[in-house]
């Protein structure tokens, strides 16, 4: 549901006519306000699944790769050295997330 309304909203930036202009920004606004929400559900889907798969041993170095996998999604071609630190500081606190969750 996400991806067409990226692909009409992205659509109006350039046209066709009367796209854009300020008759239909508007709209354009809507159907962004609309692919947020649907990335909104599609995060609280994803969510609700992690949290009822079973508890297993964490893994530093699972964990990292997925973050790596979901950075290198957005940004082709190589990562920053501070986007990688980034990575590392995320990874870190999945781990322990995870730990305080199994803790309760």
């Amino acid at each position: 549901m996400i991806q067409p309304l990226r692909h009409v909203r992205n659509r109006m930036k350039s046209g066709p006519s009367p796209a854009p202009s300020p008759t239909t920004e508007g709209l354009r606004n809507k159907i962004k306000a609309a692919e947020l929400e649907g990335e909104q559900v599609a995060l609280a889907v994803l969510a609700a699944w992690l949290d009822a798969q079973p508890a297993r041993p964490a893994d530093p170095l699972t964990e990292k790769n997925i973050a790596l996998a979901v950075a290198r999604h957005f940004h082709a071609g190589a990562l920053a050295p501070e986007v990688e630190a980034a990575i590392e500081t995320l990874s870190q606190a999945v781990r322990e997330a995870r730990a305080a969750k199994h803790q309760h």
